[in-house]
């Protein structure tokens, strides 16, 4: 979700989306699987386990390793939507200075993007808290399983993964910090962030693996709760209201289509060697443009002029909704009416031009 180039911290977070998104989450599949198929085979040998009878202490059932597998998967998406949410409000609060930001799908508003992992914790982490009473349920009615292997092999993973987290994390800090570079407050408190992720994960299946949680399952889900309330609640501090987001988007469309028609102008430019006085000039060359998104009004082009060296300057206007976070961009923009300053620089020779059928044209040599 953070482009590596456009960062104010470290995400140490995002190598672990990565992994799991990429890669790691087919390793955890084919390993479920692997488990399920060896209980199975276990519990179907007529030598090694008498019909009606509890399997052994370390084996597997399959409802045992599915319960633990469905836990992780959902545990791990909302950890990491959690962390992206963070990171968000704290790139809102301490933008970039020197980050390039860009309009397109990702918005110039970099932050409008955690709208996905806001809607997904809301409906994910109930779901979680469910299965996790579930799989409690089941042990409660199967205690032999509480040492199963699958319940071993999914803790300790959290306990790897966390670990090396945290070691990746501190030697990032550690390089950044050797290599004389910025140690902005973003990218400390993003750090910060990863550790006390890692650091309540870690002790939660650390305690869960000594058996210091069993009964205290009640202050689990109230801690998590809230830990997760007040995330959520800062994700639509950093988001603001629906009607905030409808403005955001409606905001960067326009941006999109004045792009859309600054590359017009350019091209129209080097056909026709001189600038075109009003955007129907250009209807013959791009076509029709589009309007603004929400009131149709069509957008404003105002000509400028041709400097000497063979620089056109020319303004292209909208009004928006909101202000742009992005004061180093080319389209930051106040909330209101605005005029961006355009300028393009022609390395083409003038030359007349001659409409022919009222659709191509066609440029003398004049050589």
């Amino acid at each position: 979700m953070y482009d590596i180039n456009i960062m104010n911290g470290f995400d140490a977070l995002d190598l672990v989306g990565m992994l799991f998104g990429r890669f790691f989450s087919w390793v955890i599949v084919f390993v479920a699987l692997f488990i399920i198929l060896k209980s199975n085979k276990k519990n179907m040998n007529p030598n090694s386990q008498t019909p009606g009878v509890v399997a052994p202490s370390g084996n597997s059932s399959s409802k045992d390793v599915l319960l633990n597998f469905g836990f992780f998967i959902l545990l791990v998406r909302v950890v990491y939507d959690l962390g992206t949410i963070v990171f968000a409000a704290i790139d809102k609060l301490f933008p970039s200075t020197t980050a390039y930001q860009y309009y397109g799908s990702y918005g110039s508003y970099g932050y409008s993007s955690i709208s996905w992992p806001v809607s997904v914790t809301i409906v994910i982490f109930p779901i979680l808290l469910i299965l996790g009473w579930f799989i409690e349920k089941h042990y409660t009615a199967v205690p032999e399983e509480r040492n199963s292997k699958a319940r071993k092999f999914f803790t300790y993973l959290p306990l790897v993964i966390t670990s090396l987290v945290l070691i990746g994390n501190f030697i990032t800090v550690l390089y950044r910090f050797i290599d004389g570079q910025d140690l902005s407050i973003a990218f400390l408190l993003k750090s910060l962030t990863v550790v006390l992720i890692s650091i309540v994960l870690f002790l939660y299946y650390f305690f869960e693996l000594k058996g210091m949680l069993q009964n205290k399952g009640k202050w689990v889900v109230i801690l998590s709760s809230l830990m997760v309330t007040l995330v959520v609640i800062l994700g639509f501090m950093a988001l603001g209201s629906p009607r905030t987001q409808r403005q955001i988007r409606a905001d960067d469309t326009r941006v999109s289509h004045l792009a859309s028609i600054d590359s017009q102008v350019g091209s129209y430019v080097e056909q026709t060697g001189q600038l075109p006085q009003t955007l129907a000039d250009m209807k013959q060359i791009s076509g029709n443009f589009p309007n603004d998104p929400e009131t149709n009004a069509p957008y404003e082009y105002i000509a400028g002029s041709r400097m000497n060296d063979g620089t056109y300057t020319y303004q292209l206007c909208a009004t928006f909704a909101r202000s742009s976070s992005a004061t180093n961009d080319m389209w930051g923009h106040p909330a209101g009416r605005h005029c961006f300053s355009r300028t393009y620089k022609s390395y083409t020779s003038p030359a007349p031009v001659v409409p022919v059928n009222n659709n191509y044209y066609y440029y003398p040599n004049t050589n």
